[in-house]
């Protein structure tokens, strides 16, 4: 029996009408709607796909009979015609958009370096106050040396 090849083809077919009237009638939301969920029924397609070549189940229609290569290679093409359409294409806009979103939550997109700058203006500050600290030291132990050598 020819169901599962059959099937699938009905299901490209079914998909490829509703693109194309979508496309001809310039119903954007309806388009919108079919690439953000045409992936499904691809996918379910390519079960079908997939259990017609396991059981090597050609289709014959109209009494007109292809080689089984030929029809296996067609289903093939129009199976990643319609993974490329329907998932892996939309599937670069959705990453972009959820890279964002994660951006945005963890606010790598709004950061400002302006704390930074403060806090490296507060850090040498501090070094400048740590030097005159040493700088005192050093007299200090400048002096003690000199009064050791008056004391020879």
């Amino acid at each position: 029996m020819a169901i599962y090849l059959a099937v699938f083809w009905a299901i490209a077919a079914g998909l490829a009408v509703l693109f194309l009237a979508s496309y001809l009638l310039n119903k954007q939301k309806f388009r919108a709607s079919l690439e953000n969920n045409g992936g499904f029924f691809v996918m379910i397609a390519g079960v079908f796909l997939a259990m017609a070549l396991i059981s090597k189940d050609p289709v014959t229609f109209l009494g007109i009979e292809m080689s089984v290569e030929l029809q296996w290679f067609a289903s093939l093409m129009m199976f990643g015609f319609g993974a490329w359409q329907f998932y892996l294409n939309p599937l670069e806009k959705r990453l972009a958009r959820l890279e964002r979103n994660f951006a945005n939550f963890v606010g790598v997109a709004t950061t400002n370096f302006g704390h930074i700058s403060k806090d490296f203006e507060r850090v040498n500050k501090e070094f400048e106050l740590i030097n005159k600290e040493f700088e005192r030291v050093n007299k200090g132990i400048d002096d003690i040396k000199a009064d050791l050598r008056r004391k020879k």
